[in-house]
C-alpha cells in the first residue's frame, strides 16, 4: 500500500470522528465551526487493517510515480499546486509543482476520491472529511522541509444544485480545511474545460475548436471568438441527471439502482428523449435545456468545420472507453457511426456484463456501470441534434484547467 493512500485514509477517519462528535450541521452555518487542531496522526501501522476495512484502496486514474516518504524540495521561482476537481460523483486531486517562466508543469500526482452523488446535509461531514483529509495527506506527502503548498478546490454542479446549502458548506469546508474552495458557475466551469483541451493541445487555435464537457450534473459547450472571449451554452442534462430521467420516463421505476439492461426499443426512447431535454427541457422546468440562441454560435462552429474535443469522464471513460473496448480503436476520438454500434452491442447488457466487458479490455477506471449505457445514448442524441460527427476525447478535466491557470498565476495568492 503506497503512503498516500495510508495517510488519506487514516485522515479521513480521523476527521469523520470528529464530525461524529461534533453533532449535526445545521441547515444554515455562518462558519463559525472550528475544530480540533491537535489531531495526532501516528500510529499508521496499527490502523493499517482498520482504513482498509472502512475506506478500500483509492481509485486511480494515473500511476502515482513518486510516493516515498523523502523531501520533495520545491526549487527556485517554483511553486507548488494541490488543485481539487470537486464533481457530483467524486474529487479529482493533482499535485504539481508549476515553473510559471518555463510554463511547465510537473505532475507529481493524480488521483480520484469516489464520492456520493449530490450534496446535502446527510453527506456534508463526509465531504468536509474528504477534503480535510486529502488535504492532511498531499501535506504529509508532499509539504514540509519548507514547502509550502497552495489549495485550490473548484465545485460544480452537484454544489450549484444545492442552492444556498452548497454554498454554505463551501465556506465551512474552507474555514474548516484551510482550502480555499469555491462553487464555480458553468461558464467558469466551461472556461476551464477550454483551457485545459488548448493545454493539451497547444498545436490548435482557440477559435478553430469547439471544447464539449459532461459531467455529472451538467454539460456545457464553449467556442472562442476572434477577440479571445468565450461564449459558453450549458444544459443541466448529463450523465447522472439525464440517467435519473431514463428511470422516471422510460422505466417508469425511481427506485430502481440501474437502468440495465436496457432493450433496443427502450434505447431509441432514450434518445428521443435525450433531444427533447437538450432542446425543449421538461414542461416544469424548461430551463434544464440549452438556450437556442446561445447554443446558435457553437452550431455554427461545428457547422464550419471546427474540432470537437471531449473533456471529462463521460467522454474519457464511459464513450471511448467502450468504443476502444468493443470496436478495437485505438484512436483517442469516436464517431457518430462508432456510437451507433456500440449501442447496439450493449443493449440488453446487465451491470455485470457492462463491467466485465469494461475490465476485459483494460478499462479499470469505471467507477460505476450504471450510467454506462444512457450517458452514450445522450452522447449520441446531441452529436446527431448537433452534427457532430466526431469528438477528439481530451483525458483532462477540471484539475488541468486549474493548472493552466496557475501557469498564468492566477490561482489565489496566500
Amino acid at each position: 500500500m503506497n503512503p498516500l493512500s495510508i495517510y488519506l485514509r487514516f485522515s479521513l477517519l480521523l476527521f469523520v470522528t470528529f464530525s461524529l462528535q461534533a453533532g449535526e450541521l445545521q441547515e444554515r452555518t455562518q462558519c463559525s465551526v472550528g475544530f480540533n487542531e491537535n489531531l495526532v496522526y501516528d500510529k499508521i501501522g496499527e490502523y493499517r487493517e482498520v482504513l482498509d476495512q472502512f475506506f478500500g484502496p483509492l481509485t486511480t486514474l494515473n500511476p502515482i510515480t513518486c510516493m516515498e516518504f523523502h523531501e520533495l524540495p520545491c526549487f527556485e521561482n517554483t511553486s507548488r499546486v494541490a488543485v481539487f476537481d470537486v464533481g457530483s460523483t467524486g474529487i479529482r486531486v493533482a499535485v504539481a509543482d508549476i515553473y510559471p517562466s518555463s510554463r511547465k508543469i510537473d505532475l507529481l500526482d493524480y488521483f480520484k476520491y469516489p464520492m456520493e452523488f449530490g450534496v446535502h446535509k446527510g453527506n456534508a461531514k463526509d465531504r468536509i472529511a474528504a477534503i480535510g483529509g486529502l488535504r492532511e495527506a498531499i501535506e504529509t506527502v508532499y509539504g514540509g522541509h519548507g514547502v509550502q503548498i497552495k489549495y485550490e478546490a473548484v465545485a460544480t454542479a452537484g454544489f450549484r444544485a444545492a442552492g444556498n446549502y452548497g454554498h454554505e458548506l463551501a465556506c465551512l469546508i474552507e474555514f474548516m480545511t484551510d482550502v480555499h474552495f469555491r462553487v464555480i458557475d458553468q461558464e467558469e466551469e466551461a472556461s476551464l474545460a477550454f483551457s485545459a483541451a488548448l493545454m493539451h493541445h497547444p498545436e490548435v487555435r482557440g477559435e478553430d475548436v469547439v471544447v464539449w464537457d459532461i459531467g455529472g450534473g451538467s454539460m456545457q459547450f464553449a467556442v472562442q471568438s476572434e477577440d479571445g472571449g468565450l461564449t459558453m451554452a450549458g444544459c443541466r442534462v448529463a450523465a447522472r441527471t439525464f440517467m435519473e430521467m431514463v428511470f422516471r420516463a422510460i422505466k417508469s421505476d425511481i427506485t430502481l439502482d440501474s437502468p440495465n439492461p436496457i432493450k433496443m426499443g427502450e434505447s431509441k426512447r432514450a434518445t428521443a428523449l435525450a433531444k427533447k431535454l437538450l432542446t425543449k427541457g421538461l414542461a416544469k422546468d424548461k430551463d434544464i435545456a440549452f438556450d437556442s440562441l446561445i447554443l446558435e454560435p457553437v452550431r455554427k462552429r461545428v457547422d464550419a468545420g471546427a474540432t470537437v474535443f471531449g473533456v471529462g469522464g463521460v467522454h474519457t471513460y464511459l464513450v471511448l472507453g467502450f468504443v476502444q473496448a468493443i470496436l478495437g480503436t485505438k484512436n483517442n476520438l469516436y464517431t457518430k457511426k462508432d456510437l451507433l454500434e456500440v449501442i447496439e452491442t450493449l443493449v440488453e447488457s446487465t451491470d455485470d456484463e457492462i463491467l466485465n466487458l469494461a475490465y476485459s479490455s483494460g478499462n479499470t477506471k469505471l467507477d460505476s456501470p450504471h450510467s454506462v449505457v444512457t450517458s452514450i445514448l445522450l452522447v449520441y442524441a446531441a452529436m446527431d441534434d448537433m452534427g457532430i460527427e466526431t469528438v477528439h476525447v481530451v483525458p483532462a478535466d477540471n484539475t488541468d484547467g486549474l493548472l493552466a491557470r496557475a501557469i498564468e498565476g492566477s490561482l489565489r495568492e496566500e
